[in-house]
């Protein structure tokens, strides 16, 4: 068996699922009622832990530390899929 006197032949189709991607990303969905649900766990708080230390450095960590609680429920990480289109011109 010799070598073909005929040149290979390539053929590329496109399904159309070809020129999509997609990608999962993680982050914070902040809507207007995650937001919402921020203000009202922050109203529902008890502040007597940040208002009764007498030294400021004190006072922030604790607000900082009720805050972040709160925020972490209010806008808790998901999974998004992002999709890219190809531009093929």
């Amino acid at each position: 068996m010799g070598f073909s006197d005929h040149p290979a032949q390539i053929v590329r189709i496109n399904i159309g699922k070809g020129n999509k991607r997609t990608k999962i990303v993680v982050r914070r969905q902040l809507t207007n009622n995650s937001i919402e649900e921020l203000k009202t766990l922050l109203y529902k708080e008890s502040w007597n832990e940040v208002f009764h230390h007498s030294n400021v450095n004190s006072s922030l960590k604790d607000f900082f530390y009720i805050f972040l609680y709160c925020f972490d429920i209010a806008f808790p990480y998901k999974r998004v899929k992002l999709r890219e289109t190809i531009n093929k011109r």
